[in-house]
């Protein structure tokens, strides 16, 4: 028996952390760190979760050969269970290049995940009932496949509450989520007709599509959240930042803890927002982890 459940994406990441602005076409920049550490939602929920006290099972991406020994020796020792993960030993596994703008703020990621939807090998695990029936919350990542469909309909089944991200206000993850984190830049592709002046209508479309709380996030700008009628909004932490890699991932993690203590939505949305804003503050998050401790203080004010 674990307190979380994960389904979704863990890969591992190379960091291009750059020492100047990303760099016009043809031109050049200078690097000033390369990383190597565990990224993806369900990457970086689980590492979280854990250094917070809590016991996690993981599934999604199967492993491959250069992912599967930096997988397990990340959560060596850890309260993260990995074992419901398979291993294709012909299949290196997923990887991204994620490249870091230092001044400007900005990431850019570099991968393969589309190409993992059209491979002639399917490279997902299947959600297994035992290990979702036997935890207290979920998280589980907007995929549309026949995996996310399982654990949407497990966690239906056993009553488990879950916590899922930037899917549309009519899909049937939606619907059945205790929490839904909704980007600003999903809205804009997803919604772009509401963007200028209609966000609360489009959050009450959100809210009377389920019985959960739904949170819009705008970066640094004013977070909108509501449930049913009720329309809130609350303003994301003043920091230094140093990098925004994962830290839209923070948040949903802060959201999937808050499920799990019982927190009120307020309380939620702010507790969420302190673990995002210690992300902000940290590179890569996955290799400095926040204490409970300096997520409080930013909480607290």
């Amino acid at each position: 028996m674990q307190d979380i459940y994960l389904f979704g994406s863990i890969v591992v990441t190379t960091g291009l952390l750059l020492d100047s602005a990303y760099p016009k076409p043809d031109g050049y920049a200078e690097l000033a760190k390369v990383d190597l550490f565990l990224g993806g939602e369900c990457g970086v929920a689980a590492s979280i979760l854990d250094h917070f006290g809590c016991s996690v099972k993981i599934i999604g991406f199967q492993l491959g050969f250069e992912t599967m020994p930096i997988v397990k020796s990340h959560f060596k020792g850890t309260k993260v269970d990995v074992s419901a993960q398979t291993t294709d030993e012909s299949w290196p596994g997923v990887r991204d290049y994620v490249i870091i703008d230092q001044q400007n703020f900005t990431r850019t990621c570099l991968g393969s995940f589309e190409h993992l939807n059209s491979m002639e090998k399917h490279h997902w695990d299947m959600p297994i009932e035992a290990d979702v029936a036997s935890s207290r919350v979920a998280g589980i990542d907007p995929h549309n496949n026949a995996e996310m469909d399982e654990a949407i309909r497990l966690c239906d089944k056993h009553s488990i509450p879950y916590v899922t991200y930037d899917c549309t206000y009519d899909s049937l993850l939606h619907k059945k989520s205790s929490i839904n984190v909704v980007s600003s830049c999903y809205l804009r592709e997803q919604y772009p007709q509401y963007m200028e002046t209609g966000i609360t209508e489009l959050l009450s479309l959100y809210t009377h599509h389920s019985n959960g709380l739904t949170i819009f996030t705008f970066g640094s700008s004013t977070i909108y959240y509501g449930r049913g009628d009720t329309i809130a909004t609350d303003k994301p932490f003043k920091l230094d930042v140093h990098s925004t890699l994962s830290a839209g991932d923070s948040y949903r993690t802060g959201c999937i803890y808050g499920l799990y203590k019982g927190m009120e939505d307020k309380d939620l949305v702010r507790f969420a927002s302190a673990v995002a804003g210690c992300a902000l503050t940290q590179y890569p998050i996955t290799k400095h982890l926040p204490d409970l401790e300096d997520v409080m203080k930013l909480f607290v004010g």
